[in-house]
């Protein structure tokens, strides 16, 4: 299974709109300076997904080492969004 998480800033769940969302995200490998805020747009769930609106979330060492760059065989290049760990309520799930 799929999870596609994030922090629901503006509920459109059922009506094929893509929601709102605040991510933590890298734009390059670097220091915590690195670390901004963004508001992207995320689409419905599809097959497989489900959609979290975060109610608790954590930046643990793991974002650390994607952050510095030191997990590139698994994560890939930047831009990135961070955050490995959270719990949450499912806002809508996709099939299956």
């Amino acid at each position: 299974m799929v999870f596609v998480v994030c922090y629901v800033t503006e509920s459109k769940k059922g009506t094929g709109m893509s929601i709102k969302s605040r991510v933590v995200c890298i734009n390059q490998f670097g220091s915590s300076s690195e670390l901004k805020i963004e508001e992207k747009e995320i689409d419905d769930p599809g097959p497989g997904e489900i959609l979290v609106r975060h109610t608790v979330t954590g930046l643990n060492f793991i974002d650390i080492y994607q952050r510095k760059g030191l997990l590139k065989a698994v994560t890939g290049e930047p831009p990135l969004s961070l955050g490995m760990e959270a719990a949450g309520i499912v806002e809508a799930a996709g099939q299956g």
